[in-house]
C-alpha cells in the first residue's frame, strides 16, 4: 500500500487518539476526538483542513469490537484506506517496549502501519446484513449467560 501519510488511532470506547507520521515516519501531528458520528467529522475535516488528503493516507487502528466499528463505517464511506490489526500482532511485531498510554498506542500503530506497509491490506466491513445477525448473535449468548446465571 502506497501513502504518504500514515495514521495510527488508538481506539476505545469514548475516544480516539490519533497521530500521523510522514512517509519517513517523523510525526505530523496528533490528537484527540470523540468517537461519535460528530468526533470523526470533526477529525476527518481537521485533517483535510491542513492539506492532507484522505486519498494521500493510510490509517490503522486495532480491531476493538464494537468500539472500531463506527469509525470502519465512517472511513468507507468517506472513501478512505483503512487497516484494521489484531492487538497482538502489533505488540509483538514491534518488540517490548516500556509505557502503555492511548497516545503512545496511536504512535506505536503509525509506526506499524509504516514499516509493513508493504504486507498490509485495505481492510473491509461484512455486509450489512452479517453486522445485524452478528449483533443477535451476540444479544442471544447475553440472554442464554443470564439465564443459566
Amino acid at each position: 500500500m502506497e501513502g504518504n501519510y500514515w495514521v495510527g488511532i488508538d481506539v476505545s470506547q469514548k475516544q480516539l487518539d490519533w497521530e500521523i507520521t510522514t512517509s519517513g515516519n517523523q510525526p505530523a501531528g496528533a490528537g484527540l476526538a470523540a468517537n461519535s458520528p460528530r468526533g470523526i467529522t470533526r477529525m476527518l475535516s481537521g485533517w483535510t483542513s491542513r492539506g492532507i488528503g484522505l486519498e494521500q493516507m493510510i490509517i490503522c487502528f486495532e480491531h476493538t469490537g464494537p468500539y472500531g466499528l463506527l469509525l470502519a463505517a465512517m472511513l468507507e464511506q468517506a472513501g478512505a484506506c483503512y487497516v484494521m490489526v489484531s492487538a497482538a500482532e502489533v505488540q509483538h511485531s514491534l518488540g517490548i517496549r516500556r509505557g502503555k498510554t492511548d497516545p503512545i498506542d496511536a504512535g506505536r500503530l503509525a509506526e506499524y502501519c509504516w514499516r509493513f506497509r508493504d504486507r498490509l491490506r485495505p481492510s473491509r466491513l461484512p455486509s450489512g446484513a452479517l453486522l445485524e445477525l452478528r449483533g443477535w448473535l451476540l444479544w442471544r449468548e447475553r440472554l442464554v449467560k443470564m439465564r443459566t446465571g
